[in-house]
């Protein structure tokens, strides 16, 4: 009788020494340090903005030069392109007008663009335009 109790107390421990365990950090985790995990990937990456995020998130568009790739959703889906590193001002396309002139973007230039996104696509304006009315009415649109 006691070997018939062994070997079923052998099968059941050797059936669930093969079990799985899945672990899940944002339930059981505290404090987790990932400084010797052998990678780490805080950013989601790729050539295209996602067109949704929640605030928080991180993504590293490919497709942009580096310096002008690292983007961080603000708010729900709204992604604010993060420059100027070290403190500095992000450039800002600056609209200025006189009654005969409109200047638009003169602080933008190649080495740091004033970027413009419509949709889902992002433009950078590479240098500064005046535009003047010499003579005339009407209404112009940027």
């Amino acid at each position: 009788m006691n070997i018939k109790i062994t070997m079923c107390l052998l099968i059941i421990v050797s059936r669930l020494s093969f079990a799985q365990t899945l672990i899940n950090l944002a339930r059981q985790g505290r404090d987790v340090d990932f400084s010797a995990a052998p990678s780490t990937k805080p950013a989601q990456t790729g050539t295209t903005l996602p067109t949704t995020c929640s605030a928080g998130a991180v993504f590293i568009l490919l497709s942009n030069p580096a310096g002008q790739n690292v983007y961080v959703c603000t708010g729900p889906n709204n992604w604010s392109l993060q420059v100027g590193g070290g403190g500095g001002t992000p450039n800002i396309m600056v609209v200025s007008a006189s009654a005969n002139s409109l200047s638009v973007g003169a602080n933008c230039t190649s080495a740091f663009p004033c970027n413009v996104r419509v949709g889902s696509l992002i433009f950078a304006f590479t240098n500064g335009m005046t535009a003047s009315l010499l003579s005339g009415t009407g209404t112009a649109y940027v």
